[in-house]
């Protein structure tokens, strides 16, 4: 997220696995917070710099993982 630019799209392909992996497997609640954290990935590589700099303090102010960590947690507990 303190890249720039995405110089090589390849980059995002273990991302795109793990969220397919997830599909295979996750409930829909958890699916559904990943594919938040990776569009926001997203949209920030295609931010520009300028941007990106404006919502550097309340990206960092937040945690970006934070609620597919807690949907992991739910399902967790539910599986148990």
């Amino acid at each position: 997220m303190v890249q720039e630019r995405l110089d090589d799209p390849a980059k995002l392909v273990p991302m795109y696995t793990a969220m397919n992996k997830l599909r295979l497997f996750a409930t829909p609640g958890t699916i559904g917070a990943a594919e938040a954290v990776l569009v926001l990935v997203v949209d920030t590589y295609e931010k520009t710099s300028t941007a990106l700099e404006a919502r550097n303090s309340h990206i960092t102010a937040h945690d970006i993982l934070r609620e597919f960590a807690d949907a992991c947690r739910a399902e967790l507990t539910y599986l148990r």
